[in-house]
């Protein structure tokens, strides 16, 4: 563990950067273009950090309340910290710290698209919560990605609803819904996909996913044909949602779809 975490840090100090994708994991469709952003070092030292905590977490906890070092003391050289943690057994675990820990590796393994690694850790941490602990929804979700990411489409859609049913409303259900349609998607079941969209939009107070929704199921109408029905969904996410970073991309496709209704049918047009 320590040699990974020294790895990964001189990757951050040799400004190595990794591709993520801004929303939705590893998913390639020939006409579905992903925002994409460069995550140079922070990245990498979080998990570097991650990796040092769960090897030596003792060195990074915080002094226990009521003691105060003893600036006398010295380790003598011969000694080997390491042994020294060995022999003392595992370190306080203040605020479920070590718990923080790896949520924190676990979200970079996600980020690395590391899967093989997400899918263990989220079932072992899992295991150690409580049924009401609220981090389960979001460990069912990095779980339904890695799933995704494996290929792995309707376990990835059974865990995300498992994420749905489990918060109901709120940013992480959005999402889970909205990673729902991108898995119909990606098997071209369009329809279910549409719907699976269209949920996110109706059922949800989560801006930034509802915007996401909408332009997911503008490209579903766009294949489908329904050029009117995909200009009419671009409309409303402009409307709506002006300032979203997908805007600008639903303002050029809504015009080149409202093009394509028209030279279908002149009398056509978005639907008010």
């Amino acid at each position: 563990m320590i040699g990974e975490a020294k790895r990964i840090l001189g990757w951050e100090a040799s400004g190595s950067g990794v591709r993520l994708d801004s929303r939705i994991g590893d998913l390639q469709r020939p006409d579905h273009s992903r925002i994409t952003r460069t995550s140079p070092g922070p990245l990498f030292r979080r998990l570097g950090i991650s990796a040092l905590a769960v090897a030596i977490g003792v060195t990074v906890l915080p002094p226990v309340a009521g003691q105060e070092a003893d600036s006398r003391s010295t380790v003598p050289p011969s000694r080997n910290r390491g042994d020294d943690v060995r022999r003392a057994g595992p370190p306080e675990d203040p605020a479920g710290f070590r718990r923080l820990v790896r949520l924190e590796q676990i979200r970079c393994w996600v980020a690395l698209k590391r899967w093989k690694d997400v899918i263990p850790a989220v079932q072992t941490l899992r295991g150690e919560l409580k049924a009401d602990d609220p981090a389960i929804a979001e460990l069912d979700y990095a779980l339904g990605q890695a799933h995704m990411g494996l290929g792995r489409l309707e376990d990835a859609r059974t865990t995300f609803q498992g994420v749905i049913d489990a918060r109901r409303t709120g940013e992480l259900a959005a999402r889970a819904q909205l990673m729902r349609g991108e898995s119909y998607f990606h098997e071209d079941r369009l329809r279910e996909a549409l719907r699976e969209f269209l949920q996110v939009d109706i059922l949800y107070e989560a801006p930034r996913w509802q915007a996401a929704a909408l332009l997911e199921a503008g490209k579903v109408y766009e294949r489908l044909d329904q050029w009117a029905d995909a200009a009419e969904t671009y409309h409303r996410l402009v409307a709506r949602f002006p300032k979203d970073p997908d805007a600008q991309t639903a303002r050029t496709r809504g015009e080149a779809a409202r093009h394509r209704a028209e030279k279908a049918s002149p009398a056509a047009g978005p639907r008010s």
